[in-house]
């Protein structure tokens, strides 16, 4: 598999940002952006991202494969910490994905009990993720989005 760690994401990861998640069609289509971003827009969102990450709410972390940028993992911290993840699908179908999540998990102070996450119904991969990941579906929402409408499930993890 490969060694997959999380790692601090700096604005030198912005090209293998871009390439892997913010221009990738299909990672936009699992969040139902429209369309993708040039590379100017993606190290806008990426310094964003950043911005966000000084502040005690909210952590992003990169996913590296032997230290090459493969995705991000997030926390973000309300009643209960919810966490969100996009790997490049280059990378989809070999277990980066659920070991992203589980190092993700390690990473959430222990005071919390009950970590959420949010998946579209249609993106089957991240449902599986989470789902090796111990989490279960606790009830769904319609989302309407640009005249859509989108199943949302909202999944919950009860930590030891």
């Amino acid at each position: 598999m490969g060694n997959i760690k999380l790692d601090n994401l700096s604005i030198d990861d912005y090209l293998a940002f871009h390439e892997n998640i913010t221009s990738n069609k299909r990672i936009c289509d699992d969040f139902i952006i429209e369309h993708t971003f040039d590379i100017n827009v993606s190290k806008d969102i990426l310094i964003d991202y950043l911005n966000r990450s000084l502040k005690d709410d909210f952590k992003i972390f990169a996913v590296r494969l032997d230290d090459v940028f493969i995705g991000i993992a997030m926390i973000l911290y309300n009643k209960y910490p919810s966490i969100g993840y996009a790997i490049g699908s280059r990378y989809h179908n070999k277990g980066y994905g659920s070991k992203a999540v589980e190092l993700l998990l390690a990473k959430i102070d222990p005071k919390y009990k009950i970590v959420n996450a949010s998946v579209f119904s249609t993106n089957i991969a991240s449902i599986k993720v989470l789902e090796h990941n111990n989490f279960k579906a606790k009830k769904s929402e319609k989302m309407h989005y640009k005249g859509i409408i989108h199943e949302v499930i909202l999944y919950e993890k009860k930590q030891p």
